[in-house]
């Protein structure tokens, strides 16, 4: 298994009876599936993966990335979790690459959904099983390899354990979702809706309904990038050189007393700096900006 949505399309709730409330959800499938306490544990891939499917309800969204939005993602760099949890984030999601490529490494999809004030995530890898990241304390300025992922202590997960807590996962969802809000943003949404959906064999009662879109590069955009670059003080060693800011994130006050906030997106830009002679790359990370009203 490696994208999700395969596993989504085969699960056992395509004829449930959804309420529209999670939770209600959630203990009606507990009880009418007869799952033990013991099975309960949020660290079992197959309970989570039960939650995850069932906090869609009926209607599915997923959205695959073109490789040149996943591009401009990996070069977005992001090293402190945001003080709010992202818009696209607060409702359950599924991103994948298109076809049988990958998002990076070997991961094909990643999903996720909040439940009791929880984020979970669920990761699709190539040629391979999926598994799932639960973070408890998320969106409150850390940094990015601050995050400490919750798993069973009982369990020796081996060399698998890597995976389980890798950041780099997190900080992509992360990324792309604050892009996919933020003003200026290169990334665009398909307005289309390709349904896939039929009705059930069974009375009144409706298959999952499938909408899939493509997020793409708005190719035309045009940016006028105004940031300077600066100098350091230090210039021992090191030449003025021409170089190639990445695209950045910036969280940026507004309104009656900067109490208003929203992200910003910088595209990549043209600078100078002080480098050594060895050529390297300069990432500029998110930073809080306030501007005067």
């Amino acid at each position: 298994m490696g994208k999700i949505s395969d596993s989504l399309h085969n699960s056992p709730f395509k004829n449930f009876n959804f309420s529209g409330d999670f939770d209600t959800d959630v203990k009606k499938f507990i009880e009418h599936e007869h799952i033990s306490p013991y099975n309960q544990d949020l660290d079992e891939n197959k309970y989570v993966f039960m939650l995850y499917s069932l906090s869609f309800g009926k209607n599915i969204t997923v959205h695959t990335l073109t490789d040149g939005v996943i591009g401009k993602i990996k070069r977005t760099k992001i090293e402190n979790i945001p003080n709010e949890i992202p818009i696209y984030m607060k409702q359950p999601f599924l991103f994948e690459a298109q076809n049988d490529k990958t998002l990076f490494d070997d991961i094909q999809s990643i999903g996720g959904f909040i439940y009791k004030n929880e984020i979970f995530l669920i990761i699709g890898t190539k040629g391979d099983r999926f598994y799932c990241q639960r973070e408890k304390s998320s969106f409150d300025g850390r940094n990015i390899d601050d995050i400490n992922f919750i798993y069973n202590d009982g369990i020796n997960y081996g060399k698998f354990l890597e995976k389980k807590t890798r950041k780099d996962t997190f900080a992509f969802i992360t990324t792309l979702s604050l892009m996919l809000e933020a003003e200026k943003t290169p990334l665009l949404i398909e307005n289309k809706k390709n349904k896939l959906s039929k009705k059930s064999n069974k009375k009144n009662v409706l298959e999952t309904e499938w909408i899939v879109k493509r997020i793409y590069i708005d190719k035309n955009i045009k940016y006028e990038n105004k940031t300077k670059g600066v100098e350091v003080l230090d210039k021992t060693g090191k030449q003025l050189k021409d170089v190639t800011i990445n695209g950045y994130l910036r969280k940026q006050h507004y309104g009656n007393g900067n109490l208003k906030t929203k992200w910003i997106y910088i595209n990549s830009f043209e600078s100078k700096r002080w480098v050594s002679e060895k050529d390297i790359k300069i990432i500029l990370d998110t930073y809080d900006k306030k501007i005067p009203f």
